[in-house]
């Protein structure tokens, strides 16, 4: 499984992202009027902006709670191993 975290890690952040601009880019142009295409290039840039640094903090989450799981399931899988087996009991 760890092997397959940063694979884990990056579909979670793509998604992630891509949810993120979609919002922020959903509620910047229903709340701003654009005019001519300076106003339009400077709300797209907006979205670009404030969806990154958005999905910059997601990220550092995404990568704590999938490390967090990470730590769990190897922790857990350690206590499996070193439980005895009927067989070792006979």
């Amino acid at each position: 499984m760890l092997n397959l975290l940063p694979v884990a890690k990056l579909a979670a952040q793509l998604v992630a992202g891509l949810g993120v601009s979609k919002v922020v880019g959903d509620v910047l142009k229903s709340s701003t009027t654009v005019a001519t295409k300076v106003d339009a290039i400077r709300v797209k840039v907006g979205i670009g902006v404030i969806s990154g640094i958005i999905a910059e903090q997601g990220t550092k989450s995404i990568d704590r709670n999938l490390d967090k799981v990470a730590a769990w399931y190897v922790g857990r899988k350690t206590e499996t191993e070193d439980e005895p087996t009927p067989e070792d009991e006979s």
